[in-house]
C-alpha cells in the first residue's frame, strides 16, 4: 500500500493525492475499488462545491452496490476522460450518470456473487449480496466484499447487470448527511488554498482590466521593498486556450506578502482597438437591437396577423444587467512544472477541459498534466473557466518553482465570466377573456458561447430555450427572436443561466396579463397551461417537458402557502413557477415593504425533479438557490465604465445577509421516480418574479428592472 504522491495541508498532516487507492487487487470499474483490506472505495468524478456531488453520487454506488454507507471511503477522481464528462456545470451530475453508475456497481454485486459461488462450489442463484458480504441462502454462510476481491479479479464482468428495483433501494430516495460536512465544520475540509508543497511559493496578480487589453510597462519599485517578496514577473495571455488576462505577478513567500506587493504595483495597459462599453450606452443597444433584424428561433401560427388585427395588445420590456458569481472561495491554484510534466491542484469545474489547457500551453502532452481537484467554496459556473489555472501553469512556468496563485474578492468581482446582461420584450394580443391568442418574445443579450468562438452576435438557439422557447402555455401564435448583442466583457455559465432572466420577464408578464384580465395569477397560469401536454423539446434532447408535473407543482405550492387564505395588514404574496434544467419548480412568496425596505418573510417552494436521490440535498439545494435569488434580485448589478468593471467588493456587489434571510419551506414531488433531473440550478429563475410579484401586490410599484432595492428608491 502506498501513496502516489503526498502533500501537506495548513495543519501539516500529510494528505492522500487524489488518485490513492488502498489497493488495486479489484477494480471493476473507474468508480469502484474492492481492497481486499479496508473500506470499499467509491471514486467520485465531479466537482464538490456544496451541491452534494460527493455525497449523491457515492450514495447511488453504494446502494446498487449493496454496501453499507459506513463502509465506503469516497475518493475525489483526478482530471481523466475515462470518467466521462467531468464538467460540473448544467446540473448534469446524477442525471446524466445515475444509470451508469448503478450499472456499475450492479455489474460489481453481480460478479462477487459469483466469486462467492464459485469459492464454495454452490450454484450461482443460491448467493446473494447484502450489507458488504456474500450469503450462502442455504447455509447461511457469509464472505466480506474484501475477501472476494482477488477471486473477482480473475472473472469477467457481466455485460447486461440486473439493477434492483426501487422497493429494494436503502439510500436512494433517503436523506442522508453530507459526507463532508464533519470535515468542513471542523476546518479539516481541503479547498483549494489549503493545498501546499514543499519550496512552493505564493502569488498575487495585477492583472489588465478588461481581456484583451496589453501590458505597456510596470513599476514594481515599491512593491519589492515589501518584506517576503521575491520577484516580480509579467504574464503573458494564452489567447483563446486560457483566456486569461495579461498580469503582473507578484511572487513572494506568503500570500500576505503577495497581496500587499500587488498593491502598489504600477501598470499601464493598452486597450487600442477593444470594444469598452460604458453601462448606460450598451443597455440602448440591447434595447435598440430589439428593434434592428432579429433571428427567429420558434414561429408557431402567425403572430404579425394577428397583432394587427387585436383590439387589445400588451407589451412590456425587462432588464437584467449584468452579474458576477462571488463564490465564498474567490479563484485559486497551486501549479508545479517540471521538466515535460505538470501537478495541479484547483477547485476547478471542469478538470479534464482545464487539463487540455494546461497541456496546449505546456506542449506537452495531456497524460503529462495531473489535476487534482479540491473542495469548490463555491462555483455557480465561476470554476468551469480555466483561466486562473492558466495563469498560475504560466507564472510556475516562468520561474521555475511550485507556486499558489491567489485570488483576492477584487480580482474575482472585476475579472469574472459575467452572467449576461439583457432585455426582453414581450408583446400579446389578447382576447375578450384576457387570455393571450398570440405571443412575442424578443432578447437581446450576449451569447456565452464566445467563450469558445468569437463572432457570436445573437444568442444561440440553447441559451434561448432556457425560458423563452419553451414556455408551457397553450398559445395558438408564438414567435420568439433574438437581436444582436457583442460586449467587451467575457460573458459565462452562472447558476440557472439564461433562465434567470427569461424567467423572470416570462412570469412578470404573465402577472401582468393576469391582472389585466382580473384573474388570479395562480389560476391564470393553470388556464393557459391547460390539459396536460407533452412538448418536446427544440433541442431534440431526450427527456419531454410535461406540463400536467409542471401543474402539480403549482398547485402543490399553492395549498401549502395557503394561497387563498387572507395576508396580515401591510403584506404581499407573489407567485412564479418554472421549467429548467428537465425540472418543474413553483415558488409562492410573502413580503412587506417599510419605507422602501423589503422584508421577504416566507417562502414556499416545490420541485418535481424525478427521483430526489437524496432528499436533504434537494431540500438544502432549493434553499441555496433562494440565497442566490434573492442577492441577485435585490442587489446584483454589474456596471461597466470604458469597458471596465466598475465593482470590487462586497460593499458595492452586497448579497443577502443573514438578517434578511426568510423562513423557507420547501415540498418535494416524485413526479417521475425513473430518473432524476436537475436540482443545483432549477430553483433561482423563480425567485426574482416572486418578488417582483410580492412587491408589486404590497406597494403597487411595478418592478421591471433588476436589482430591485434601488429600484423601490429611485
Amino acid at each position: 500500500v502506498g501513496v502516489s504522491y503526498g502533500y501537506v495541508n495548513r495543519y501539516g498532516l500529510l494528505l492522500k493525492a487524489m488518485n490513492y487507492m488502498a489497493n488495486k487487487d479489484f477494480e471493476p470499474s473507474a468508480f469502484l475499488v474492492i481492497p481486499t483490506a479496508g473500506k470499499v472505495q467509491l471514486i467520485c468524478h465531479r466537482s464538490e462545491m456544496g451541491q452534494g456531488a460527493r455525497t449523491v453520487l457515492p450514495m447511488i454506488l453504494a446502494d446498487e452496490l449493496e454496501v453499507p454507507w459506513d463502509q465506503i471511503e469516497v475518493v475525489q477522481a483526478l482530471g481523466d476522460p475515462k470518467y466521462g464528462s467531468q464538467n460540473t456545470d448544467g446540473s448534469t451530475s446524477v442525471r446524466e450518470f445515475y444509470t451508469r453508475l448503478r450499472e456499475a456497481a450492479a455489474g460489481t454485486r453481480e460478479l462477487l456473487e459469483r466469486a462467492a459461488a464459485s469459492q464454495w462450489g454452490v450454484p450461482y442463484d443460491q448467493c446473494v449480496a447484502e450489507a458488504g458480504q456474500v450469503k450462502h441462502l442455504r447455509s447461511n454462510r457469509v464472505v466480506t466484499y474484501q475477501s472476494l476481491a482477488a477471486e473477482a479479479s480473475k472473472m469477467e464482468l457481466p455485460s447486461n447487470p440486473t439493477l434492483k428495483s426501487p422497493r429494494q433501494f436503502k439510500l436512494i430516495g433517503k436523506p442522508v448527511k453530507g459526507i463532508d460536512v464533519d470535515d468542513i465544520c471542523q476546518g479539516k475540509a481541503v479547498f483549494g488554498a489549503d493545498v501546499t508543497l514543499p519550496n512552493m511559493v505564493y502569488a498575487c496578480a495585477v492583472r489588465a482590466p478588461l481581456p484583451g487589453a496589453r501590458l505597456k510597462k510596470f513599476d514594481a519599485t515599491e512593491a519589492k521593498k515589501v518584506v517576503g517578496v521575491s520577484e516580480v514577473v509579467s504574464l503573458q495571455s494564452f489567447g483563446k486556450a486560457g483566456q486569461n488576462n495579461e498580469a503582473v505577478c507578484v511572487v513572494a513567500s506568503h500570500t500576505w506578502a503577495a497581496m500587499q506587493g500587488a498593491r502598489v504595483v504600477k501598470a499601464e495597459w493598452d486597450t487600442t482597438g477593444l470594444k469598452l462599453d460604458n453601462r448606460e450606452e450598451f443597455q440602448k443597444e440591447l434595447r435598440e437591437g430589439l428593434d434592428k433584424e432579429t433571428e427567429v428561433f420558434r414561429k408557431i401560427g402567425d403572430v404579425s396577423r394577428v397583432e394587427r388585427e387585436a383590439t387589445k395588445l400588451w407589451e412590456a420590456t425587462y432588464y437584467a444587467p449584468f452579474l458576477v458569481h462571488a463564490p465564498m472561495e474567490p479563484p485559486v491554484c497551486l501549479a508545479n512544472v517540471t521538466q515535460g510534466k505538470c501537478e495541479v491542484w484547483a477547485p476547478t469545474q471542469d478538470p479534464v477541459r482545464a487539463k487540455g489547457v494546461v497541456a496546449k500551453i505546456l506542449d506537452i502532452d495531456a497524460k503529462d498534466v495531473t489535476l487534482h481537484v479540491t473542495l469548490l467554496g463555491g462555483g455557480f459556473g465561476r470554476k468551469s473557466q480555466p483561466d486562473f489555472i492558466a495563469e498560475a501553469v504560466g507564472l510556475s512556468k516562468k520561474i521555475g518553482k511550485p507556486v499558489r496563485v491567489q485570488w483576492t474578492r477584487e480580482d474575482e468581482i472585476k475579472h469574472g465570466f459575467y452572467h449576461a446582461e439583457s432585455v426582453q420584450r414581450i408583446k400579446a394580443a389578447v382576447d375578450a377573456h384576457g387570455m393571450p391568442v398570440s405571443w412575442r418574445h424578443q432578447a437581446a443579450y450576449p451569447s456565452l458561447l464566445n467563450i469558445r468562438m468569437s463572432g457570436q452576435e445573437n444568442p444561440s438557439i440553447f441559451e434561448m430555450n432556457m425560458g423563452a422557447l419553451n414556455i408551457p402555455y397553450a398559445i395558438p401564435n408564438v414567435r420568439c427572436e433574438a437581436g444582436k448583442a457583442v460586449t467587451s466583457v467575457r460573458v459565462g455559465w452562472l447558476r440557472s443561466v439564461c433562465n434567470l432572466f427569461q424567467g423572470f420577464a416570462v412570469n412578470s408578464f404573465i402577472d401582468e396579463l393576469a391582472e389585466q384580465a382580473k384573474i388570479d395569477p395562480i389560476e391564470y397560469r393553470l388556464r393557459l397551461i391547460g390539459k396536460p401536454r407533452i412538448l418536446p423539446s427544440p433541442l431534440g434532447e431526450d427527456i419531454s417537458q410535461n406540463t400536467g408535473r409542471l401543474a402539480e407543482v403549482i398547485r402543490v405550492v399553492r395549498d401549502a402557502f395557503g394561497w387563498e387564505k387572507p395576508l396580515a395588514k401591510g403584506r404581499g404574496k407573489g407567485f412564479a413557477n418554472h421549467y429548467s434544467f428537465f425540472s418543474y419548480v413553483a415558488l409562492a412568496m410573502e413580503v412587506s415593504c417599510d419605507n422602501d425596505v423589503i422584508k421577504i418573510h416566507r417562502v414556499v417552494c416545490a420541485i418535481d425533479c424525478g427521483l430526489a436521490v437524496n432528499p436533504e440535498n434537494v431540500r438544502a439545494q432549493m434553499e441555496g438557490a433562494v440565497v442566490f435569488g434573492l442577492s441577485a434580485a435585490l442587489y446584483g448589478k454589474v456596471t461597466l465604465k470604458e469597458g471596465v468593471v466598475e465593482q470590487s467588493n462586497f460593499h458595492d456587489y452586497p448579497l443577502l445577509r443573514m438578517q434578511e434571510m426568510p423562513r423557507i419551506e420547501v415540498h418535494i414531488v416524485n413526479g417521475d421516480p425513473r430518473r432524476p433531473t436537475g436540482v443545483g440550478e432549477p430553483g433561482v429563475p423563480v425567485v426574482a418574479p416572486a418578488l417582483a410579484s410580492a412587491i408589486y401586490d404590497v406597494t403597487k410599484k411595478r418592478l421591471r428592472e433588476m436589482p430591485f432595492a434601488e429600484k423601490l428608491t429611485s
